[in-house]
């Protein structure tokens, strides 16, 4: 199925050695994700003659402007929590994809710059989840000040895109790792447009 026209990566759930119980499509924009539906449908039935309802199939396009007329589902973000043991902080961020609610969760060292990249990855990891594709990387993620206002800045990649790059940024209010999740959700809201059948 990656070989299919604008999909960059597909993940399939199996019922049991018979049936699926999901796929999950990720893919770039410019075509309508109905076509891209019915091209999956096509080619799971010509190469492997199984039959997939579109109800079963859902697809997510990163694009540089979001298709108002899907009326997309935004990754929500719920809570984010920190400890520390010893050298190492851990960041828990939980978040949510319409009904769906995942935790993500990274390790570093206790050092400002590490826990800012340890909050964009803990993030990172939950979208993943919601996603059921793992081709973004986290390329930087930093706290900075700028005319007095504190920010983080979150910058993401997509795998085996040149010019596959999302800036996020979100304004410090209280927690440093919250506004480092938020500033990883702002670079891919602006992005994503998530479509499901039905």
């Amino acid at each position: 199925m990656r070989q299919l026209r604008d999909i960059i990566g597909v993940r399939v759930e199996l019922q049991d050695e018979e049936h699926v119980a999901a796929i999950r499509v990720l893919a770039r924009a410019g075509r309508n994700p109905r076509q891209i539906v019915r091209d999956v449908q096509s080619a799971l039935l010509s190469r492997f003659n199984t039959e997939v309802g579109a109800d079963t199939i859902s697809v997510a396009q990163l694009s540089d402007e979001a298709e108002e007329e899907l009326s997309p589902s935004r990754f929500v973000l719920r809570r984010v929590s920190r400890s520390v043991a010893g050298t190492s902080g851990t960041v828990n961020v939980e978040m949510s994809l319409g009904e769906q609610v995942v935790e993500g969760t990274a390790t570093g060292a206790v050092v400002p710059p590490v826990q800012a990249r340890v909050a964009a990855q803990a993030a990172l990891v939950a979208v993943h989840k919601l996603l059921g594709v793992e081709l973004l990387y986290l390329v930087d993620a930093k706290l900075a000040e700028t005319a007095g206002v504190r920010v983080a800045v979150v910058v993401l990649g997509l795998a085996g895109e040149e010019r596959g790059t999302y800036v996020g940024c979100a304004r410090v209010r209280l927690d440093e790792a919250e506004a480092v999740a938020r500033a990883t959700l702002s670079a891919l809201n602006r992005h994503l447009v998530w479509y499901r059948q039905g």
